[in-house]
Formats: C-alpha cells, sequence, structure tokens
C-alpha cells in the first residue's frame, strides 16, 4: 500500500495497530483453540466450538469497535499523527476483526484435521484480500472508496464461510473450563498486549527513524513470528490426539526457522532503502529479532507439551514469570529498543525453564517424551 499510493508513512499502521494483535490472540486462544481441545478431551461434539465462534466475534465487534470510534486517540496515545493514519488505521482494525471471525472458523478445521481445506482457504482469504487492496489502490487513491471495497469483499468471504461451516448446534454460555486448556497462551497474550501497547509508546518517542526501522523489521519478520502459532497448533492437535512426536516437531520448527530467516534478511537487504530505514538502527532490531526466533522455536515445541501433559500451573505461572520481566523492561526502559531488549530476556528465561522440566522429569522415547516417575513405575511392575 506504502508503495502503491506511493507513501511509505503507511506501512507504519502496522506497528501502530500491532498491540490490537494481540487482543485478538486471546480471543483466538480462548474462543477457538481452548474450545475446541476441550470438544476432543471432554465433550466431542460441535456445541461448545460454534458457540466459541459466535462468543469470539462478539467480544472481537465490541472490543475493535470501541477503539475505532476513538481511533484519533489512540493514535495520539501511540505518538503518531492522527492526521496520517486515522483512515488505515480503521482499515487495519477492521481487517483485524474480520480475520478473527475467520480464524476462528479455521481453528474448528485445523483441529477436524482438515489442514489442507484451511490452508486452502488462508490462501484465498488472503490472496482475496491483498488483490482487491492492491488493485483498487491503483484504480483509485480515494482512501475511503479503498478500505471500503477491500473490507466488504472479505466480509463476504466470511459469510460465506459461515453458511457452509456452521450446522444446528446448542448454544452454550460456560467456558470457564476452557480456561486450563490454554491459561499459559492467554496470559502470554494479555502480556503482549501490555509490552507493546506501552512498549511502542516509549520506543516511538525516541523518534520517526526508529518507527521507521521498528516497523520496518516487524513487517518482514512477523510472518515468520505467525509461523511460530502454526508450531504451537500442530503441537496442541497432535497431543490432544495422542500423536506427538517430539523430535519430529523440533525438526520441523527449525527448517521453518531457517527458511524464514533467510527470507527476513534478504528482505530486509531488498527493500530498507525503498521504506528510509536508517541501516544501523535496523540491522540492530533485526539481529534481536533472528536471536528470538531460535530459542522461540524450541519454547513453543515445549510449551504446549508442558501446558497440557506436565502442568497448566506451573507452565502459566513461568509464562507470567517471564512475561512479566519482558514488561517492565520494556515499559521502563530508557532506550528505544526496548522491546526488543524485553523480548530476548523472557526468551531466555522460558528456554531455561523449559528445557529444566524436561531434562528433570522426562526421557525421550521412540520420539516421544516421557515420564520418568511412569517408567520407574513400570518397571517396578515389571
Amino acid at each position: 500500500m506504502g508503495i502503491t499510493l506511493n507513501d511509505t508513512n503507511i506501512s507504519n499502521v502496522f506497528s501502530l495497530t500491532y498491540p490490537m494483535q494481540f487482543v485478538w490472540g486471546i480471543i483466538i486462544t480462548f474462543f477457538g483453540t481452548a474450545v475446541n481441545i476441550k470438544k476432543y478431551k471432554e465433550n466431542k461434539n460441535n456445541d461448545v466450538v460454534f458457540s466459541g465462534i459466535i462468543w469470539g466475534s462478539i467480544f472481537g465487534l465490541i472490543i475493535f469497535g470501541i477503539v475505532a470510534i476513538f481511533v484519533d486517540k489512540y493514535i495520539i496515545f501511540m505518538n503518531m499523527d492522527p492526521q496520517i493514519y486515522h483512515d488505515f488505521c480503521l482499515y487495519s482494525l477492521g481487517n483485524l476483526f474480520f480475520q478473527l471471525v475467520f480464524s476462528l472458523i479455521m481453528e474448528k478445521l485445523y483441529f477436524e484435521n482438515k489442514e489442507k481445506l484451511a490452508n486452502l482457504h488462508s490462501f484465498c482469504y488472503n490472496f482475496l484480500s491483498f488483490a482487491v487492496l492492491i488493485i483498487t489502490s491503483l484504480i483509485t487513491k480515494n482512501t475511503i472508496i479503498i478500505i471500503s471495497v477491500t473490507l466488504f469483499s472479505v466480509f463476504i468471504y466470511n459469510i460465506i464461510l459461515s453458511i457452509w461451516q456452521f450446522k444446528k448446534f446448542k448454544f452454550i454460555l460456560n467456558f470457564l473450563s476452557c480456561f486450563k486448556y490454554e491459561s499459559a497462551g492467554l496470559s502470554t497474550n494479555l502480556f503482549m498486549l501490555i509490552i507493546y501497547l506501552f512498549g511502542f509508546k516509549n520506543s516511538f518517542t525516541f523518534g520517526n527513524e526508529y518507527i521507521i526501522a521498528i516497523n520496518f523489521v516487524a513487517m518482514i519478520t512477523d510472518v515468520l513470528w505467525d509461523s511460530f502459532g502454526a508450531i504451537k497448533k500442530c503441537a496442541k492437535v497432535d497431543i490432544s490426539q495422542n500423536n506427538f512426536k517430539f523430535k519430529e516437531s523440533l525438526k520441523n520448527g527449525f527448517l521453518l526457522i531457517s527458511l524464514g530467516t533467510t527470507l527476513s534478511i534478504v528482505s530486509f537487504f531488498s527493500l530498507f532503502n525503498t521504506f528510509k530505514v536508517t541501516l544501523t538502527i535496523g540491522l540492530i532490531v533485526l539481529a534481536f529479532q533472528i536471536f528470538d526466533f531460535y530459542l522461540s522455536s524450541i519454547i513453543n515445541t515445549l510449551y504446549p507439551f508442558l501446558q497440557l501433559q506436565f502442568s497448566a500451573t506451573k507452565t502459566t505461572i513461568i509464562e507470567i514469570f517471564a512475561q512479566t520481566v519482558r514488561v517492565i523492561l520494556s515499559v521502563f526502559l530508557p532506550t528505544a529498543y526496548c522491546t526488543e531488549i524485553g523480548q530476548c530476556v523472557a526468551s531466555i528465561i522460558l528456554f531455561s525453564l523449559y528445557l529444566f522440566i524436561i531434562i528433570k522429569y522426562y526421557k525421550l522415547e521412540n520420539d516421544s517424551l516421557i515420564f520418568k516417575e511412569k517408567i520407574n513405575t513400570t518397571s517396578q511392575n515389571d
């Protein structure tokens, strides 16, 4: 959009609304992932899944709607200019809401092992959004028309998808029992919301060159961070269905990260001049991200296993501790790199503690993590 409209400042909306992605994440984690795990571990029917999609959509509409109503105040809070970012901030909020509804339905498909169908829909949905946005921006420079046409296209896609997927079901109101399945994930997303809401506000006070560099690196690396969701999701699906292969999951994670790192580096050097990024600042931010890529690939393989198989309470406590440290560093460090420093320190903490638990309590046997106490009990019985 920044290139087609000849205004690369538009791309900074990505970081402007980045904190709101974690509102999206909280809703998906609870009303998407957790309810699907509940379905397979408890009642085996789709009532809780369909109800989760509806409730998640309602909460998303309320939250994103409120931010949209007070959009200029939100932009000012983030130390950015409402005159520049007003329209496309609204577009970003609308897009996040429609992606929320779409993703809630995709969660259902992934847990039904219909990943090929889900991947096809994901490709079609994102291609439609991208194509309509770019084509419309080439036809007209009127931002209201561009935003309206693009959002209307994905709205229609969601309507058709919902009609196709929804069946008759019993509406459920009580979701408290779902909390235990994703307590760590919920706490992480809540902390991430605080981190980027106040951390980016802190970073952006240091000037426009930091806004541009942080936003640019976030754009070229965020696809890779989204892929961590795939690592966690695959692990959760396999664990909920007793089909988790530890080494295979770890290997796939490393392959994905290595490919993503290469693409991020190529993208950086190909595009940093186009987006007027200060090279030194951009490389420092990118270095922090690459360091965290590899730690997080291991963390996101271990975390779902420990959450579902070891102790949801202990895993959540560890997550809360690490994210608390990250919040403190991100919000209060007097440097433009505060969010990156907090991010890496939190990952070091999680990596160290998760690895300690695995080494202490588990043994790898036939590519499966087996609880040592269970092995000892079996040996004594033999």
